[in-house]
């Protein structure tokens, strides 16, 4: 690489400084650009898990004609089957008031964000998704929520 014509000699380290000075702010940059789509991917993964884990509650799922908390475990299953990346999931069913035709049912999915990168390290740690839908029940129920709540962790 050839000098400019009257440039001083000193100059020619110059662009591998400017370089040098540079780079850590480009890689926080593309390492900040991967995280966050990685965590919108989980965010949208958890917001899908949740509407599936709705609408099987609200045609009360049944497929092996069970009642109660083995019916919620069942469904909860059904739930972390149909996310991308189920692993470290919670489900939780919750009834608002009675389990009849009309009545309202709370599905929640919720989990902590894990990182693709580790660059960010304990900045991102203690962050959780989370998404919770209301919908009204179709069917009456015959699964339990176990006074109001039970929550599963997805294998």
């Amino acid at each position: 690489m050839s000098r400019k014509p009257g440039a001083p000699k000193r100059e020619r380290g110059a662009v591998l400084v400017e370089f040098v000075l540079v780079l850590p702010i480009l890689l926080i940059f593309l390492f900040a650009v991967i995280e966050f789509s990685w965590a919108f991917s989980q965010h949208l993964d958890i917001r899908h898990g949740a509407r599936e884990g709705l609408r099987i509650a609200q045609v009360n799922h049944n497929p092996f004609a069970e009642t109660g908390s083995n019916q919620t475990l069942t469904m909860s299953y059904e739930v972390c089957g149909r996310m991308s990346r189920a692993s470290g999931r919670a489900v939780s069913f919750e009834f608002e008031t009675t389990k009849g035709t009309g009545d309202i049912v709370v599905v929640t999915v919720h989990a902590p964000v894990q990182q693709i990168t580790g660059f960010f390290g304990p900045s991102v740690e203690n962050i959780s998704l989370k998404s919770e839908l209301h919908g009204r029940l179709e069917r009456p129920a015959s699964f339990d929520a176990n006074g109001g709540i039970l929550e599963v962790l997805c294998p």
